[in-house]
């Protein structure tokens, strides 16, 4: 059984994670295990040490095996469905029931570890690197480098040196029809650096030629390795574990843009430091910077008839991380559960006009009883029932 030599505050741990191994696992403070979408591996062998420094963030289905040493630095996350082991199990020359000596892995502070990324023993990333979705790494690199390829090599440098102001996130979940036309919209905007990650989780996993077709550099694409029916939100999740903007939008594959649009958002985010997102004013609503313009947001959302509504806000990327992103356990609530739980933890600035029109019919509906039991009992019966009342005063406001 695993040696926990280092207990720390603040850890957080959703869904299941599999601990083997007797080996000795260090926690620093603050340290989240998000396993709700898969279940997270850690197998650490007798004699080998596991660190994880504080804040470090694992996604799902993350696995990490461990005979020696491996060391994930401070604010560091590690991908989903991301794979790190510090030995092999046998050699890959010779005699191949020979099992080799194990080498190390070191995550340095604030790197981020893209999906289905795999990191082989002897693999060293510098402070602020990002390595990219998939690539494979068995070497050292230097500070800021972005890292990606089979074999690994630095295909430029981090956010923290180029800037990447705004991060995109596409979801495909039905035949990405209007996936083009959504990618133009916004890769057509002017003012904030983008990138854009194209997360497929169609049936037939088809949207690649759309996504990638206008040979924009700024757009990825990733494929779910599982098809998702009906949870938008993993997708949603798995393109925000490789965002490296300040902020990010989640962009309907059947949305436009509203031209300027992000200009307004971020820069009204970057004015209003103590927001963690915007909202797209498209009716009379209070100044939702201000305590009752939040309270009554809140309310609204909670309780009102609004459609989802994460593709009408922009978020600050911090704010969604400390979050946990989407939450697949609401089900079609997700959206909104988000934007609630993100609103709940900071607040936000309005900002004129849509942000995103659908070319598609939309949808009002009301929150599900999952959702609503879930803040009840995160937030408490008081604030819940105040709340209702409130938003039973307001009934006649539309949204």
């Amino acid at each position: 059984m695993l040696c926990l030599s280092r207990r720390a505050h603040g850890v957080s741990v959703d869904g299941k994670v599999w601990l083997r191994g007797e080996g000795e696992l260090r926690l620093g403070k603050r340290v989240r295990m998000d396993a709700r979408a898969a279940p997270i591996e850690l197998n650490v062998e007798r004699g080998g040490v596991l660190e994880l420094g504080d804040d470090v963030e694992i996604g799902p289905g993350a696995s990490i095996e461990v005979q020696r040493l491996v060391t994930i630095g401070a604010r560091s996350r590690i991908g989903a469905f991301s794979k790190t082991l510090d030995g092999h199990f046998h050699a890959l020359e010779g005699d191949r029931s020979r099992r080799p000596p194990p080498g190390r892995v070191v995550v340095e502070d604030d790197v981020d570890v893209g999906p289905h990324a795999v990191l082989l023993p002897n693999a060293h990333i510098g402070r602020g690197s990002a390595v990219r979705a998939g690539a494979v790494v068995s070497r050292r690199f230097p500070d800021y480098s972005s890292i990606g390829g089979i074999p690994a090599a630095v295909r430029g440098r981090t956010r923290r040196s180029a800037g990447v102001d705004l991060s995109v996130i596409v979801a495909v979940t039905a035949n990405g029809a209007g996936l083009q036309t959504a990618l133009r919209s916004a890769l057509s905007q002017t003012g904030p650096k983008l990138e854009v990650h194209v997360v497929d989780d169609s049936e037939g996993g088809g949207a690649r030629d759309a996504a990638l077709g206008d040979g924009d550099r700024r757009v990825s694409y990733m494929r779910m390795p599982l098809h998702e029916v009906g949870r938008a939100a993993v997708p949603a999740n798995l393109g925000l574990a490789a965002a490296r903007g300040d902020f990010v939008h989640f962009l309907p594959d059947s949305g436009v843009v509203r031209p300027g649009a992000y200009a307004e958002h971020v820069s009204a985010l970057r004015d209003n430091p103590a927001a963690t997102l915007t909202v797209a004013t498209i009716a009379r609503l209070r100044d939702s910077s201000t305590r009752t313009g939040k309270i009554e947001l809140l309310s609204r959302l909670l309780f009102g008839g609004s459609p989802p509504a994460t593709s009408g806000s922009i978020y600050r990327l911090e704010a969604l991380l400390r979050a946990g992103g989407h939450d697949p356990q609401v089900g079609p609530d997700a959206d909104r559960d988000l934007q609630l739980r993100v609103l709940r933890a900071g607040g936000s600035v309005s900002v004129d006009g849509q942000l995103v029109s659908s070319r598609g019919p939309v949808r009002r509906s009301r929150p599900g009883e999952r959702m609503l039991r879930a803040y009840r009992q995160q937030r408490g019966d008081a604030e819940f029932w105040a709340l209702r009342v409130l938003r039973g005063l307001d009934e006649a406001t539309s949204w």
